[in-house]
């Protein structure tokens, strides 16, 4: 169920997504964009804001599927996500969606445009730097040990950690990242580590090949051109969060004042 699933995995997934349609320029010199196989690579130059929602569609199709839905409309999804049925529209010519009059969109077909449009039909590997609460949890996470996102790994630099088991896996030294990146195709790096150690663990990422990298640290990080790279920082999501709570409240209180003198 998708309103079950972790925070910390919504925002590898989005923005793993959002890494894929808007690389950067040569992010993909290993061949990952060719995943699937094929001469063209379906979305890539999508905007940001699209793909954002693209992601909304498909989670709220895939619950319909598995609902017995056979058949989903724009209105349907506006309704649904709060966007207008215009919006829906213009968005799902992104993805070559044909509807029918009266109909329209077949639930199956739909969401086999869009897991294919976000890259989702072929496996990613990905890498957990990083052994403390969060970079454990997001490695054990069943969300992230599935067909499309594969959590391969998980590296630490502290010796204290260093070889301790997590779920079914081996804290591994930093120092042998360059050599196990290629031997189990790193896709992504995971960045769970303080600020402090952000730049350092993403210069040993891009040193080692690894061509996106999704910052859960606070700091903002440099990284090479052939680097895709996106940040998620969850404080500036509280920050913005706070400050709708409060303009919903100043809202409120403006309502409920009595008019005139």
């Amino acid at each position: 169920n998708g309103a079950q699933i972790n925070i910390f995995v919504k925002l590898l997934t989005i923005n793993r997504m959002r890494a894929y349609i808007c690389p950067v320029e040569g992010a993909r010199e290993r061949g990952i964009a060719m995943k699937q196989g094929q001469g063209a690579v379906k979305g890539i130059g999508i905007p940001v804001p699209v793909v954002r929602r693209l992601t909304k569609y498909l989670g709220h199709i895939q619950d319909a599927e598995a609902g017995g839905q056979k058949w989903i409309s724009s209105h349907d999804l506006a309704w649904a996500l709060g966007l207008t049925s215009s919006t829906v529209r213009q968005d799902l010519t992104h993805i070559e969606a044909h509807g029918i009059a009266k109909r329209g969109y077949r639930v199956d077909t739909m969401r086999a445009q869009l897991r294919e449009v976000l890259g989702l039909n072929a496996p990613w590997n990905v890498a957990i730097i990083g052994a403390g609460n969060v970079g454990c949890s997001l490695a054990t996470h069943s969300d992230l040990r599935g067909a499309t996102f594969n959590v391969v790994a998980i590296f630490d630099n502290d010796p204290r950690v260093i070889g301790s088991r997590v779920g079914s896996m081996t804290v591994r030294s930093m120092r042998t990242l360059p050599r196990l990146a290629g031997q189990l195709r790193i896709d992504i790096g995971v960045l769970a580590v303080p600020s402090a150690s952000a730049q350092r663990a993403a210069d040993q990422l891009i040193m080692s090949r690894v061509p996106g990298i999704l910052n859960l640290a606070s700091a903002y990080l440099k990284v090479s051109q052939r680097t895709a790279l996106v940040n998620s920082h969850l404080i500036e999501y509280l920050l913005e969060l706070s400050h709708e709570i409060q303009n919903k409240r100043v809202r409120g209180v403006r309502r409920r004042a009595p008019a005139g003198g």
